[in-house]
C-alpha cells in the first residue's frame, strides 16, 4: 500500500516504474490518499496497458481519521517510495508500524534509519526503481499474499518512541521542565 497525499517527494511515480518489474504478480496495490502531484490521469496513464491496471485499487481523496485503520487493515505491507529530498519521518511510516505493518522504505535519511534500527521490514536504494523492484520481489517471494510476521520488539520499541508520553517527556527534558 502507498498512503498519503500523493506529492512528489513521496514518489509514487517510483514505486509504479518498480512494481511493473517484479515477475510475482500475485499483489493488489493499494494507492490511497489525496491527489497532489500525482492525479488520478496520471496514475491511470501509468498503470495503463500493464498487469496493474487490473492490480490496483485507488481510493483518491481525503481518507477521514476513523477510515485510516480499515485501510491499513486490508494490506500486509506499507510501501515508503520516499525520494533523497525527503530526509524526515513519515506518518504512513507510523502508521504502518501502529498497525503492524511490514515497512519497504528508503535506505536513506531518517527513513532507512529508523526501519533498519527497529528492524521494521526492507530497505532498497533511494529512488532506485531496480533495486526497488528487487526488494519487493524478494517481500513478495518471501511472504506471498499472506504477509509476514514483522519483529514485535523492533515495533514496541519504536511505538514507544513515538507516543504521547513519550513526546510529552522529552519536551519536558527540553525545557528543563522539573514537577
Amino acid at each position: 500500500m502507498a498512503f498519503g497525499g500523493l506529492r512528489y517527494d513521496k514518489g509514487l511515480d517510483l514505486l509504479i516504474e518498480s512494481l511493473k518489474k517484479v515477475s510475482n504478480r500475485t499483489f493488489t496495490l493499494f494507492i490511497v490518499g489525496k491527489e497532489e502531484h500525482f492525479d488520478r490521469p496520471f496514475i491511470e496513464k501509468q498503470i495503463e496497458g500493464s498487469f496493474l491496471e487490473n492490480n490496483t485499487i485507488l481510493k483518491l481523496g481525503y481518507v477521514p481519521d476513523e477510515s485510516v485503520s480499515y485501510y491499513f487493515g486490508m494490506t500486509n505491507a506499507v510501501v515508503l517510495p520516499y525520494r533523497k529530498i525527503f530526509t524526515g519521518q513519515s506518518g504512513p511510516l507510523t502508521e504502518g508500524v501502529a498497525n503492524g505493518k511490514f515497512i519497504i522504505g528508503p535506505n536513506h535519511g531518517e527513513l532507512g534509519y529508523t526501519i533498519d534500527k527497529f528492524e521494521l521490514g526492507y530497505t532498497f536504494l533511494v529512488e532506485d526503481t531496480d533495486d526497488l523492484a528487487n526488494t519487493l520481489q524478494r517481500y513478495i517471494d518471501e511472504f506471498g499474499s499472506g504477509g509476514c510476521l514483522v519483529n514485535q520488539n523492533g515495533i514496541s520499541q519504536y511505538k514507544s518512541m513515538v507516543s504521547e508520553i513519550s513526546f510529552w517527556n522529552n519536551y519536558r527534558l527540553f525545557f528543563n521542565v522539573i514537577e
